[in-house]
């Protein structure tokens, strides 16, 4: 990532929206596959209820305060679009829309990632897992070559972090 900021913004910004753009294709691939198992009642899925929709979890498991611990992770970082402004065209305008049009499409794809694989295990072992639960999941969903492609997205996401 180093050697990729000292070549230059546009390499870095591309090679960012690259990785990008594989995280979400694969974390929605997932989510679509658990949403499916979930729907049609796979073994060992958790059915949708009310719950999932309670502000403490499922079953009162969680905490409002950790909720928003997971809404403030979600906008962290979309300000540095704003700190870059004097590299993009309309540098008054466009950094800012960027901001906000990236939020909106977070939030829209974080709360179908959530929908999507919420049920695919049980809240105990989601629990059991929370360290790793999205690696976790896609090995519920698929075996080993899944949990890989799973922890490959997450990588991506760390290192594109890491270039912001």
């Amino acid at each position: 990532m180093l050697l990729i900021a000292v070549v230059g913004i546009r390499l870095t910004a591309r090679t960012q929206v690259g990785m990008g753009v594989v995280e979400y294709i694969i974390l929605i691939a997932f989510s679509v596959a658990g949403l499916f198992a979930v729907l049609t009642h796979h073994h060992g899925t958790f059915p949708v209820t009310g719950d999932w929709l309670n502000l403490s979890g499922i079953g009162g498991h969680g905490s409002l305060a950790s909720g928003l611990l997971i809404a403030v992770f979600m906008f962290a970082g979309w300000d540095a679009t704003i700190y870059v402004n004097e590299e993009v065209k309309h540098r008054r305008h466009n950094p800012g829309r960027a901001a906000v049009i990236a939020v909106a499409l977070l939030i829209v794809i974080y709360t179908f990632c959530q929908v999507g694989l919420q049920g695919v295990v049980s809240p105990a072992k989601l629990q059991n897992n929370s360290s790793s639960v999205l690696v976790y999941i896609a090995q519920s969903l698929g075996g080993g070559t899944s949990a890989k492609v799973m922890a490959l997205a997450l990588a991506l996401s760390v290192i594109a972090s890491t270039g912001v």
